[in-house]
């Protein structure tokens, strides 16, 4: 028998193993076959064991991997996101921060007008202004957008903000504005004022036309032919009256004839733009022994039948005529009424004699009666 602790062999009739000194129990004899049986068995056995261990194995790791695919959905759509939330709140960021920033605006500005896209550029020009109200660089950029896109009204009003030195600068730009827009009595005025020869010069045109009489204001013994000079050319309007000239008084038409008398004469004139420059007048005084030019009616032109030529003379004076352009004297047919048109061309020359025998200058006109 063996201790069951220590294996020892115990001689039979001890209670006790002589080795370890454990109290020992009867047990079954020792037999061959039943341990060939169990060996037997565990042989056989192990491998079932084993296959069916690793099928449960694979069942397992396949419930594992399931259950991991599916917590992986949604945590990949969450991880996709929050990725696109990052760059959507990263982007709206951007954008704000550029959005209120004055460089930013700027440079945009600048790159837009490079690229001639003015409606873009005008934008950035405005927020960049909004936030820098000072600048003037972005002021300068806006009045240059507005006039490329053909907006002049916006443009001055941009300009209008502009300061004193920087307006000075920019004279040409104003005038070119001006110039679009039609302003010429603007234009006018600002060229009289400004020290900047150079900008008379190259908007010349635009100037007021400055008038001047050629004679001196002084007694004249007969009649004056009194002539104007306009020194930017125009349409030159007058008045012997006293009144005040303008497009509906007398166009001058290379002199005025000033006879006995003392005259009043204003004068201005009306460049091709339609400005009208300062007026003049001047005062001159004719003394003369020579009576006045007869005033003869109608006018030259083409006339038909039922027409008559007649003079308006002062008190006490004779007038003289001739029908075929002679120069006409005391010999020629008095004047004592109307006088019926001849037919077909007829120049018609006449001239006053006072009491004391003083001729006046000749007076024409040139008829044509078709009837």
């Amino acid at each position: 028998m063996k201790c069951k602790d220590c294996s020892t062999i115990i001689p039979e009739g001890k209670m006790f193993c002589p080795h370890c000194g454990k109290e020992t129990f009867l047990v079954s004899d020792y037999n061959v076959m039943d341990d060939w049986l169990e060996n037997h068995i565990k042989e056989n056995i192990r491998p079932i064991h084993k296959e069916e261990e690793k099928k449960e194995n694979l069942i397992e790791e396949e419930q594992v991997w399931n259950l991991l695919k599916k917590r992986k959905k949604p945590l990949a759509f969450l991880s996709v996101f929050v990725f696109f939330l990052g760059m959507f709140l990263g982007n709206a960021v951007s954008r704000y921060q550029n959005k209120h920033s004055f460089s930013y605006n700027y440079q945009k500005t600048i790159q837009m007008v490079q690229e001639k896209d003015y409606r873009r550029a005008l934008k950035y020009v405005i927020r960049a202004s909004f936030l820098n109200p000072d600048n003037i660089s972005a002021r300068i950029y806006k009045e240059k957008i507005l006039c490329e896109m053909n907006r002049y009204e916006e443009a001055e009003l941009a300009f209008s903000e502009l300061s004193a030195a920087e307006k000075e600068k920019r004279s040409e730009e104003l005038l070119r504005i001006y110039e679009k827009r039609e302003k010429y009595e603007e234009l006018a005025r600002f060229l009289e004022n400004t020290k900047e020869s150079w900008l008379k010069e190259k908007f010349s045109k635009y100037q007021y036309s400055e008038l001047s009489f050629v004679q001196k204001e002084k007694v004249y013994e007969n009649q004056l032919n009194l002539k104007l000079t306009a020194t930017n050319g125009g349409t030159i309007y007058y008045t012997l009256d006293g009144s005040r000239p303008g497009i509906g008084s007398r166009k001058y038409r290379g002199e005025i004839l000033l006879e006995k008398g003392r005259t009043l004469v204003r004068a201005v004139c009306q460049n091709e733009f339609g400005v009208f420059g300062k007026e003049i007048s001047g005062v001159f005084t004719v003394v003369s022994t020579i009576p006045n030019k007869p005033k003869v009616f109608p006018e030259s032109g083409d006339y038909e039948n039922g027409v008559s030529i007649f003079l308006v003379l002062e008190e006490g004076m004779q007038a003289y005529y001739t029908l075929d352009g002679s120069t006409p004297t005391e010999d020629s047919i008095p004047y004592d009424g109307n006088i019926e048109m001849p037919l077909g061309t007829t120049v018609f020359s006449a001239i006053v004699v006072n009491e004391d025998g003083k001729k006046s200058q000749v007076v024409q006109k040139i008829y044509h009666r078709t009837k």
